[in-house]
């Protein structure tokens, strides 16, 4: 356990100690900031919107966090010492995963901002933002954990952010498309059964199988409901 925490806590540093980890932070925060700031404008304050509105920024955030976990130890030679430590390889990755979520959580701590300038004009904090809570942390941790898998198989920082971004976009094409290519397999199966040997139900069932198949692997369509309140 003490090399996971020496591991996480070198990455962790690594952030503060070059210009990156300072611009994802002022990035962040600009950004939300102006995002709150247009909701206070139109009477009308709800960290629950902030967060939901900021899962879109994980698209660009989090393959620029994580491109560097071990892709940069990989290029640099750095990895060998690693590999030569006390430490085990998977104390090495759960050491850097756990550094990139530490890292997330403090960019992330300037929502508490939020919730307390929600609080201080009246508003209130409901179940809702809770869940959207819930469902933002654990959406950035799936990322996170994706991008430091992407970040162990190339060397180059570039590449990794492209394959983490490439990859979460397409999670949010599959969620998005899925209904098409489920009424699609439907009419597959109708158009192939010339004997008509194939009862409709199967056809239809098949379909929303494969819709239902492609919405579970979308995280963020997993947790919708964490996301609605309900």
């Amino acid at each position: 356990m003490s090399q996971i925490i020496a591991i996480m806590k070198r990455e962790i540093s690594s952030y503060f100690k070059s210009p990156m980890g300072w611009v994802l932070f002022g990035i962040y925060a600009f950004v939300s900031g102006l995002y709150f700031s247009s909701m206070l404008l139109s009477s009308y304050a709800d960290p629950s919107g902030v967060l939901q509105f900021l899962r879109s920024l994980f698209f660009v955030l989090i393959p620029i966090m994580t491109m560097r976990t071990i892709s940069e130890d990989k290029k640099n030679g750095t990895e060998v010492l690693l590999a030569t430590s006390p430490a085990t390889t998977g104390q090495i990755v759960m050491g850097k995963y756990l550094g990139t979520v530490v890292m997330f959580l403090i960019i992330s701590s300037v929502n508490l901002l939020y919730v307390l300038a929600t609080l201080g004009y009246g508003g209130q904090i409901d179940i809702r933002f809770f869940g959207t809570l819930i469902a933002y942390l654990l959406t950035a941790f799936t990322y996170l954990a994706i991008g430091v898998f992407a970040s162990a198989i190339t060397e180059n920082q570039i590449i990794a952010a492209i394959i983490s971004f490439v990859i979460f976009t397409t999670f949010e094409i599959l969620g998005s498309v899925s209904s098409m290519i489920g009424s699609l397999v439907s009419s597959m199966f109708n158009r192939i059964d010339f004997v008509q040997k194939i009862p409709a139900t199967f056809d239809q069932a098949a379909g929303a199988a494969v819709t239902k198949a492609l919405d579970w692997v979308n995280p963020s369509n997993r947790l919708a409901g964490f996301y609605s309140g309900t």
